[in-house]
C-alpha cells in the first residue's frame, strides 16, 4: 500500500501548492479553471494508483447509500442541467471519499511518512503569510487567481493585506489552518519536541489573525482547546520554557525586516487588526448573524421544495458560472450558509443524511468522546466543506491525523503482551 500513502501525500501538496500556479505562474483564467478542475478530480487519482483501496469504499459502509442518494438528487427533474447534478455529486462526495478511503484502509495508512513534509509546509505557509502581510495590496505576492471575480479588490485588515498564503484566495489559507490543531495533537501524542508543539500552536494562531477570518480563528481555538483537553494530563506537563527555540527562530526571521524587538509589535499588530475588524462587525450585528448561522432559515425554510430540493449543484458557483443559474435559486434569493444551500439543493432528505453521516463518522473514530463531539460538530455544522473543497480536504486530512494517533495507540495496547 505504499502507493496509497504516497497518493495521500500528493493530494496534500497538490491542494496546498496548486494556488501557486493559479495566481503566480499561469494568470490565464482558463488555465486556472483547469487546475481547479484537477483539484475536484483528486479522488480519481486513487483509481490509477490504489484501485484496491478505492474498491473498499463500497464494502460494509454507508458510503454506497450516500452516493446513491446523491445520484438520485443529481437527476432531480427540477435541476437546470444534468451538468449541475454531475458537479454536485463531485462536491457533495469529495470529503467523504477521502474519509472512507482512510477508514476502509486504516491499517495501511502510515502517517509517520507524512509528518516532516507537512510540518515544513506549515512553516512555509506561515513565513510566506508574514511576508505577504507586510507587503502592499498592489504587490505581486498578494494577487488573487482571478481578480475580476472580486472586483479587482484585494481584501485588507487594518492597513495590512488579509493573507492567502500559497492559495488563490483567503478561504484556502483558512482551510489550511483547520487541520493544524489536529496536527498539533498528533505530533504531541507521538512525542515530538514541546518546542515544535508549542511553536506550531502559536504559528497557527498568528496565521488565523493574519487571515482576518473570525470563523477560522474561532474554529481553530475551539479545535485546539478540545485537542488539549482530551489529553490534558500530558499537555499540562509542557513547560513554557519550551517556547524558547520557536521564539528564537521567529526572531531571526523578523530581523530581515527590523529589530528583534519588533516581534511582539508585529504579532500584536496582527491581533489588533483582527480584533478591530471583529469589533466593528460585531457592532453592526453581522457577527451575531454569522454565529447563529442558518438555524433561523432552517427552522423557517421558505423554499417551495423542502423534501428533495431543486437539484444538486444548483447553488454551486462553479456550476452556475459554467451552465447558468436555476430560476428556483434566483426565486429563493440571497443565500450564503452551507446548510441552507444543502436543503435548497437536496431538501431535508439530504440535510438529515448529512446529520447521519457526521454521526456515523464520529462513531467510527478511535478518538476520545470529546473529540468525537468535535468532529461531529465540525462536519455537520461548523465547516463549509461541500462548497469549499479546500475545507473538505483539510478537514478530512486533520481527522485522519488525529484518529491515527489514537487508533495506533489502541492497536499497540491490544497487541502488547501482559508482561510487556
Amino acid at each position: 500500500m505504499k502507493k496509497f500513502n504516497q497518493t495521500f501525500l500528493f493530494c496534500f501538496f497538490f491542494t496546498t501548492l496548486s494556488g501557486v500556479l493559479r495566481k503566480w505562474v499561469f494568470t490565464s483564467t482558463t488555465v486556472g479553471n483547469i487546475i481547479f478542475g484537477l483539484q475536484l478530480l483528486l479522488p480519481v487519482v486513487f483509481f490509477f494508483t490504489a484501485r484496491r483501496a478505492l474498491g473498499k469504499l463500497f464494502l460494509n459502509t454507508v458510503f454506497p447509500l450516500y452516493l446513491l442518494l446523491l445520484i438520485v438528487e443529481a437527476f432531480n427533474p427540477l435541476n437546470l442541467t444534468i451538468y449541475h447534478g454531475l458537479l454536485g455529486i463531485l462536491v457533495h462526495s469529495y470529503f467523504w471519499v477521502f474519509i472512507f478511503l482512510y477508514l476502509q484502509n486504516r491499517e495501511e495508512v502510515v502517517i509517520e511518512q507524512w509528518i516532516w513534509p507537512v510540518l515544513i509546509a506549515c512553516l512555509v505557509e506561515v513565513v510566506l503569510g508574514m511576508v505577504q502581510y507586510q507587503q502592499p495590496a498592489t504587490s505581486f505576492i498578494n494577487r488573487y487567481a482571478n481578480l475580476d471575480a472580486v472586483g479587482g479588490n484585494i481584501a485588507n485588515i487594518g492597513k495590512a493585506v488579509r493573507v492567502t498564503g500559497t492559495f488563490s484566495y483567503i478561504g484556502g489559507y483558512g482551510a489550511f489552518l483547520l487541520f493544524v490543531p489536529f496536527l498539533v495533537g498528533y505530533i504531541f501524542k507521538k512525542g515530538y519536541s514541546p518546542n515544535i508543539v508549542l511553536g506550531l500552536m502559536g504559528a497557527g494562531l498568528v496565521g488565523c489573525f493574519m487571515s482576518g477570518s473570525r470563523g477560522t480563528t474561532y474554529i481553530y481555538v475551539g479545535e485546539l482547546a478540545l485537542v488539549i483537553l482530551s489529553d490534558w494530563r500530558n499537555f499540562r506537563k509542557i513547560r513554557l520554557t519550551a517556547l524558547f527555540i520557536p521564539l528564537v527562530i521567529l526572531g531571526l526571521f523578523f530581523t530581515l525586516y527590523g529589530n528583534f524587538g519588533e516581534i511582539g509589535n508585529k504579532i500584536a499588530t496582527a491581533f489588533d487588526n483582527f480584533n478591530d475588524r471583529r469589533q466593528s462587525l460585531a457592532q453592526s450585528g453581522e457577527e451575531a448573524r454569522r454565529i447563529e448561522g442558518d438555524i433561523p432559515q432552517i427552522l423557517n425554510f421558505r423554499g417551495k421544495y423542502p423534501v428533495f430540493g431543486v437539484g444538486l449543484g444548483a447553488t454551486y458557483q462553479g456550476a452556475t458560472q459554467l451552465f447558468g443559474t436555476s430560476p428556483y435559486v434566483e426565486e429563493y434569493g440571497f443565500i450564503e450558509g452551507e446548510l441552507i444551500r444543502v436543503i435548497l439543493e437536496g431538501g431535508f432528505v439530504l440535510f438529515f443524511m448529512r446529520f447521519f453521516m457526521a454521526w456515523y463518522l464520529a462513531s467510527r473514530l478511535a478518538v476520545p468522546a470529546l473529540l468525537k463531539w468535535l468532529v461531529f460538530g465540525l462536519v455537520f455544522y461548523a465547516v463549509v466543506w461541500v462548497f469549499n473543497i479546500y475545507n473538505a480536504f483539510y478537514l478530512a486530512f486533520g481527522i485522519i491525523l488525529i484518529d491515527q494517533t489514537y487508533y495506533r495507540s489502541a492497536s499497540a495496547a491490544v497487541t502488547m503482551k501482559p508482561w510487556q
